[in-house]
């Protein structure tokens, strides 16, 4: 039995800039005509070249999915998400009380932080389910809820973190300039 050598190159893409260049200027032409409802056609279109230049072993990716389903999509997405943006950032500071516009703006907020999330999640599955390599169909396990509960759990104490830890080092680096100790108020000496 004799050990085969590893390719020497496990991830490798042909594509060249002029390749793509005309599929993107016909894909830019046929979108600003169409108002821009070609998007999705153009968006399936320039990822099919894209996977199918991209090696991964010596063997290409092929996309496999359409643009009805982007198209699908994205009409999912106008009543859950667009409209009600429009509505809360356009229409209701001028419909309502001002206190009660930014009620409704912060509620917005929490609500879509994680939905954007969940939405982020659902796209990268879809890429990722409509993408084969030697026949085999890619995927990505778990919950988008799971997803967007932990990227709503990590925002807020992190960023809270992240102020303290720099509140603390400020306060620490003004007061050794000073030469007090930062705690106790007495003078230490200063190490440079």
């Amino acid at each position: 039995m004799t050990a085969e050598a590893a390719p020497s190159q496990t991830f490798a893409h042909s594509g060249k800039f002029f390749n793509v260049l005309g599929l993107a200027l016909k894909n830019a032409g046929l979108t600003i005509i169409t108002l821009t409802m070609y998007r999705f056609w153009a968006r399936t279109a320039m990822r099919r070249r894209l996977w199918s230049r991209t090696f991964v072993m010596g063997d290409p990716l092929e996309y496999t999915g359409s643009a009805s389903e982007l198209f699908r999509g994205f009409l999912i997405s106008l009543p859950c998400f667009f409209l009600p943006a429009i509505f809360v950032f356009y229409i209701a500071p001028y419909a309502i009380e001002p206190v009660y516009a930014g009620w409704l703006t912060f509620g917005f907020y929490v609500l879509s932080v994680p939905l954007v999330a969940a939405a982020r999640y659902w796209m990268r599955r879809y890429q990722l389910s409509r993408t084969r390599w030697r026949g085999i169909k890619l995927g990505l396990a778990g919950s988008a809820w799971g997803f967007a509960t932990a990227s709503w759990g990590l925002v807020g104490p992190a960023a809270l973190v992240a102020r303290l830890v720099h509140a603390c080092s400020a306060d620490q680096s003004r007061a050794a300039d000073v030469g007090e100790h930062p705690l106790r108020g007495s003078a230490v000496p200063v190490r440079r």
